[in-house]
């Protein structure tokens, strides 16, 4: 039913007028351009439960569906794609081999991302799935140590040159072009001492740089929290936060934000979830994207799981705030049965009704 003007209201589904006019018109022009969709989230957004996180996840659906109808740019892997990151990743869908000796995550403070910090220190990235491409952009910050690092990438004969990106204002990319349309392995090597790299991860073109359609981007780590929009951490977190986590960056058309369980598990208040999530959003509002806020369903085995009602209102009170679109599958899920396995996670009939709602209004 709708309830005011301009503005579709569902049990599940707050969506006031104009509020994915950005997307709308992005994806009527994919034929010819190019569509950043930004995904940001924790272990339900990776795919936790599902079968697999690339095929049977909520966001894997959603993301086959819509490049399937508004063609395919390419896709972004970030290092959370690990067993070192995401024990519990199924093991078809690993795409980077992260060493055990001199890195250090930041997995609670935010998203993904490894610290090369030794001479020698290598990492191998294959995407998953046979996915062959053409062309590869490597995403790197450095350590603001005032140091510098060499990176050696062991793809035909490439060598990223020598760079300094103090306070990891942006990440650096590196382009690689002109492969073999085919599966391809990079291997990713500190070379310059105890020099410090922050790898965080790569993006794929199956058919060039140049392609027309959707570019994919799913920054989704287990743990997770709204917490990423904070910039009061020590130096080397908060500088990292301050560039990873910036929505502009990646240019979107379409930021789909879906946090909040964890933010209520580990006691993190509704206030400032409400006020982290503002941030978020100003985010994608400055980047120009339609914003959609996607509250996961929050099992009631969770810690502080009576309190996840109120971090349901307080998204929806944000998205209001934003023009954005509301979708709440913490209600979805409570009128249906069979959606939940391990952990209080969704299984694939969760994910699935995830995608559906979502596919709904996109």
């Amino acid at each position: 039913m709708s309830r005011g003007h301009g503005v579709f209201d569902t049990p599940h589904v707050w969506m006031p007028e104009g509020c994915l006019d950005a997307w709308h018109t992005a994806k009527a022009g994919s034929a010819g351009s190019q569509v950043p969709v930004v995904i940001l989230g924790d272990s339900i957004a990776q795919g936790y439960n599902a079968t697999s996180f690339n095929r049977t996840s909520w966001e894997a659906l959603l993301r086959s569906n819509l490049q399937a109808r508004y063609g395919e740019v390419g896709r972004y892997f970030g290092v959370s794609d690990s067993v070192r990151l995401t024990p519990f990743i199924v093991a078809g869908d690993v795409a980077w081999t992260l060493p055990a000796a001199g890195w250090t995550n930041f997995s609670m403070l935010g998203f993904q991302g490894y610290l090369l910090g030794a001479n020698g220190d290598a990492a191998t990235f294959a995407p998953p799935g046979a996915y062959a491409f053409t062309d590869v952009d490597l995403k790197v910050s450095q350590a603001p140590d005032g140091s510098t690092a060499t990176l050696t990438v062991d793809a035909v004969g490439q060598t990223a040159p020598t760079y300094f990106n103090a306070g990891y204002v942006r990440h650096v990319t590196f382009p690689y072009t002109g492969f073999a349309s085919a599966t391809h392995t990079i291997v990713v090597t500190q070379t310059q001492g105890a020099k410090v790299a922050y790898l965080a991860g790569a993006v794929c073109y199956p058919k060039g740089r140049g392609a027309s359609g959707l570019l994919w981007v799913r920054e989704a780590l287990q743990g997770s929290t709204s917490l990423i929009a904070m910039p009061q951490y020590p130096t080397q977190q908060a500088a990292y936060l301050g560039s990873k986590g910036s929505i502009e960056d990646w240019a979107p058309k379409l930021v789909i934000v879906a946090l909040g369980v964890n933010d209520c598990q580990n006691w993190v208040g509704v206030e400032q979830f409400a006020w982290n999530l503002a941030q978020l959003a100003q985010s994608a509002q400055n980047a120009g994207s339609s914003l959609v806020v996607l509250m996961s369903y929050g099992s009631s085995s969770f810690t502080n799981a009576a309190a996840y009602g109120q971090y349901v209102a307080a998204a929806r009170e944000v998205a209001h705030s934003f023009n954005a679109a509301f979708v709440n599958a913490h209600s979805a899920f409570g009128a249906a049965a069979g959606l939940i396995g391990s952990g209080g996670h969704p299984n694939d009939a969760g994910h699935a009704l995830m995608a559906n709602l979502l596919l709904g209004i996109l």
